[in-house]
């Protein structure tokens, strides 16, 4: 009985949720995906990372205003402070994000 009534709960919501497929237009001449989108009014080309976590912005192309910092190393035990920032809009396409979160530091 119990498993019954999972699988018509099951049936029910996946007819019930709307899916949306957005498909994104990428360039990937130099073997990364490579996007066009626009982080609080600035429009710039961006490399997606489909593993990170967070939204990494390289700050000497796009600044975005700072919440605070944070001291990090990388793999070579190299310091480098990061900051925390608030895109109030990003825009990948037909995609609309608000009030999300993204670091920003010098990416060579």
């Amino acid at each position: 009985m119990k498993f019954n009534y999972l699988l018509f709960l099951l049936i029910v919501f996946s007819v019930v949720s709307k899916s949306q497929i957005v498909a994104i237009p990428y360039n990937d001449d130099i073997k990364v995906p490579v996007i066009t989108l626009d982080i609080n009014g600035q429009h710039d080309r961006f490399i997606v990372d489909r593993g990170a976590e967070v939204t990494i912005v390289n700050s000497r192309y796009i600044q975005l205003p700072e919440l605070g910092k944070i001291k990090a190393n990388d793999a070579n035990n190299s310091s480098k402070t990061i900051f925390k920032s608030k895109v109030n809009n990003l825009n990948i396409g037909s995609v609309a994000i608000t009030n999300a979160t993204a670091y920003s530091t010098e990416l060579y």
